[in-house]
């Protein structure tokens, strides 16, 4: 960490440098303003940078989010075609789809049940 300042205020220092041999007569003020003015550069440029980046990854965890909320169901409509399609279930609202087939409006209802679970019982001379 230290040695990555060292090297940045080296690099810092030697272009400020230049700014201050291309007017030799005002070498320390060509000096300080060059060194001013790429610190104020990168202080900003990387804040800018770094927004964007948070801003990024929020808009990806967003999108994550909402892949991860959708559940696709395959569905037969229950006219004489039996035509299966991929709905895209919500468990927030109601999910009205229309048949690719008959062009009829359809409603998919979604029932959710809960079910005890049991653990296996083994006994001590079965192998598993």
């Amino acid at each position: 960490m230290l040695g990555k300042i060292l090297l940045s205020l080296t690099l810092t220092s030697l272009v400020s440098c230049l700014a201050g041999f291309l007017f030799p007569d005002k070498f320390w003020i060509s000096f300080s303003l060059a060194f001013i003015l790429q610190v104020l550069f990168f202080y900003f440029f990387n804040s800018i940078y770094e927004n964007n980046l948070v801003e990024k990854a929020q808009r990806l965890k967003l999108e994550e989010l909402k892949e991860q909320n959708k559940q696709i169901a395959n569905l037969q409509c229950p006219c004489d075609e039996k035509t299966r399609q991929d709905i895209a279930l919500r468990f927030d609202e109601d999910v009205i789809y229309k048949c690719g087939k008959c062009g009829k409006n359809l409603k998919a209802i979604v029932n959710v049940k809960t079910i005890q679970t049991t653990e296996p019982i083994y006994f001590d001379d079965r192998p598993r």
